[in-house]
């Protein structure tokens, strides 16, 4: 059991980590309050390409010292004696990266301090005593909390702490790798995308929807029914062979753009009046630009031709979208 101290400690570490707004899931920032919890001179998140020997990612903090790092600078000798690593060598060999485990449990500190990569890399830091984690590994990438001490190992209350941490841990890797790929998704679908307006979901290849806005959820109820929380049938059967859908309801159209990416269906939607088919490209291309906000003297200088064009446009664009002001032209895009 914790005390309640460390009760308190862990569930503003869980608390911390599921408010984290940040581009890489573990920070050095955030590295350095599990370590604080933990109660080490030094931590560090690494994520490493075993088989290629290349390090993906760092993030660590040396007794509030931080860093992060994205390349392979100062691990050469690590790739070079990993196997002299007591619990390193178990992990790799065995393939086992779920529980926390100390070099303790492997070797005692008088083996330890024998081994090539502690003589040659822990002697010089102050590494006597060694704690670590890993998450499931990814697409090969085994991904590692490491948690160091000059004097005194660690025992089951820092074991305790991190194995209840995991799940929290692997939660997180999981939220940044799902944002990762929905970016990539988005910029992707969005290249591929002529309408400046349009709303998001995410969804698993499975089918659940995993973000989605309420106007989103509307349109995909109004033009697909019913869907409870889910991809509807028909749209999830056509994104899967199709990366453009479109469909009408009423005199209301949804243009869907969709791709995959990783464990994600990415869709962009955009809904407009089906009356905007009766504008020709240029009055269409023109009603883009006002419903952005432009007047007609910017208008003009967008497209290279004069306010007076841009006004005898619109009047003819309010005569075939049958509305009378700017407002509700631009709206018949939305």
């Amino acid at each position: 059991m914790l005390p309640e101290r460390d009760v308190a400690a862990l569930l503003a570490v869980v608390g911390e980590l599921a408010g984290l707004d940040a581009p890489v899931a573990f920070p050095p920032e955030f590295v350095g309050m599990l370590g604080r919890l933990v109660g080490c001179d030094a931590a560090a998140y690494n994520a490493l390409d075993r088989r290629n020997e290349v390090t993906v990612f760092a993030s660590w903090w040396d007794d509030g010292d931080i860093g992060m790092e994205a390349d392979d600078a100062g691990y050469t000798r690590y790739w070079e004696l990993r196997h002299s690593h007591p619990l390193c060598s178990w992990r790799e060999r065995e393939w086992t990266w779920s529980g926390a485990h100390t070099v303790s449990q492997f070797a005692s500190q008088r083996e330890f301090r024998r081994t090539a990569i502690w003589d040659e890399v822990f002697r010089h830091c102050g590494i006597n005593y060694w704690l670590d984690i890993g998450l499931p590994p990814e697409h090969g990438n085994t991904r590692v909390f490491m948690f160091t001490r000059e004097h005194r190992d660690f025992g089951e209350r820092e074991r305790l702490i991190l194995d209840l941490l995991k799940p929290h841990l692997e939660r997180r890797a999981e939220q940044a790798r799902l944002a990762t790929e929905a970016a990539a998704g988005l910029t992707e679908v969005e290249e591929e995308s002529a309408q400046d307006a349009h709303d998001v979901v995410l969804a698993s290849t499975s089918g659940a929807i995993e973000f989605a806005s309420a106007h989103s959820r509307e349109l995909l109820r109004r033009h697909f029914g019913h869907h409870n929380g889910r991809l509807p049938e028909e749209l999830a059967a056509a994104i899967t062979s199709e990366h453009t859908i479109v469909s009408r309801s009423g005199d209301r159209r949804l243009t869907v753009r969709a791709t995959r990416t990783g464990a994600l269906f990415v869709l962009l939607l955009s809904e407009e009046s089906a009356r905007v088919d009766r504008l020709t490209p240029r009055q269409r291309e023109i009603l883009v630009q006002v419903g952005a906000g432009l007047t007609d003297i910017e208008v003009g200088e967008r497209l290279d031709i004069s306010p007076a064009t841009v006004r005898k446009h619109l009047e003819q664009i309010y005569e075939r979208l049958d509305v009378h002001t700017r407002t509700a032209a631009a709206a018949t895009l939305h």
